[in-house]
Order: C-alpha cells, then structure tokens, then sequence
C-alpha cells in the first residue's frame, strides 16, 4: 500500500482512498463532537423550556413563552443535527474536487 506522500492526483486508486481516508476522519469528528456537546446543549435548553413551562399558565404571556419553548427546540435540533450534517456533507465534496484533475 503506497503511503500518502507518494500519492499523485493521476493515481486515481490511492486518490480514492486517502478521500475516502478523509471522509471517515471527517465523520468520526463530527459524531465525535456531537457526542460531547449533546449532554450540555440538552441541559441547558431543557432547563431553559422547562423554566418557561411557568409563563405558559400567564394568559398574557403564553404565546410568547410557547414560542420561546419551540424557538429553544428547534435550535437544539438545529445545532445538533442540521449543522453537523452540513458540515459534513461539505466536506465531503472538497477531497473530491481536489484529487480530480
């Protein structure tokens, strides 16, 4: 198996597989990352809904408060889900792009 450093971009075998290399060190850092930012991101917008569950009862406050509820939720979702897909999924096509030539 030839190492990296002998790698050329017309050796299309070893370009596909330092990609492929890069595509799995990029998927375990991003699993990896979300793996130790879920217990904090859960705690603190759990705290934060279940603090507003209060200001539901308020008749005046109640739609302000919900959509804070739902507002927490959908960026936990977002910074949990949404970004790291994007991440990846955009780092996934620049080895692409970079062996063709």
């Amino acid at each position: 198996m030839p190492s990296r450093a002998v790698c050329t971009a017309r050796d299309s075998r070893c370009a596909r597989r330092s990609c492929h290399d890069f595509i799995v060190a990029i998927a375990d850092a991003v699993i990896e990352a979300g793996a130790t930012r879920l217990r904090p991101i859960f705690l603190t917008a759990g705290a934060a809904m279940f603090g507003s569950f209060v200001i539901t009862l308020d008749p005046i406050f109640s739609g302000l408060a919900w959509s804070f509820i739902f507002g927490i939720f959908a960026s936990t979702a977002f910074s949990l889900v949404v970004v790291p897909l994007v991440y990846f999924l955009i780092s996934e096509r620049r080895p692409a792009s970079r062996h063709e030539g």
